[in-house]
């Protein structure tokens, strides 16, 4: 304080350039600094939408083919993530798996195979357009209905391009459906 330092914390949520205005205060001294009226900071760029990447390499770590039955949508947990703004929760199509027909461990990190009884979900909305159809057709005939349900593990890497040229490259699992078929 009083060094001639031109530099001043910003409160969180506000990158502007513009210099912090301090609050009123009933005391006669001021209650810190406040963002300009308008500010673009991380929080409004945070409830804007994802950045598209690039995949750049797609690793097989498992695959299943299952017999399975339709056992309707459940709200996803994404709310519950602890990141900020909140994720709305997933509509996710759940299905019971029968019996397993194929099953292949590509990779160390693959998913153990699925025993009679457990469960598999996929988020519709984000499966290839030839599931959407498939899946359109499948709960038009409502909860019960027996499928063949294939999907894939894999190991995806996708690079990010920022404004600036910089580039960031995430490595995460997808699990995509290969197949929904009714039987």
């Amino acid at each position: 304080v009083g060094s001639g330092n031109s530099w001043a914390p910003r409160p969180f949520g506000c990158s502007s350039a513009a210099a912090p205005q301090p609050l009123p205060s009933p005391f006669g001294r001021s209650a810190g600094p406040r963002c300009p009226p308008r500010c673009a900071g991380p929080m409004e760029a945070a409830q804007e939408q994802e950045p598209e990447g690039v995949e750049t390499e797609r690793k097989l770590l498992s695959r299943h083919l299952v017999t399975a039955v339709y056992r309707g949508i459940e709200k996803g947990r994404e709310p519950m993530l602890m990141i900020f703004p909140p994720k709305p929760a997933k509509d996710w199509a759940k299905f019971e798996i029968e019996e397993v027909l194929e099953y292949t461990k590509e990779g160390e990190y693959g998913d153990e195979q699925l025993k009679p009884g457990e469960s598999f979900a996929f988020v519709p909305v984000e499966a290839s357009s030839e599931v959407q159809e498939k899946f359109a057709s499948l709960t038009s005939a409502g909860e019960g209905q027996k499928v063949r349900l294939g999907w894939n593990h894999d190991y995806v890497t996708t690079v990010f391009t920022a404004d600036d040229g910089k580039t960031s490259e995430t490595k995460s699992p997808e699990r995509p459906v290969t197949l929904l078929e009714p039987i």
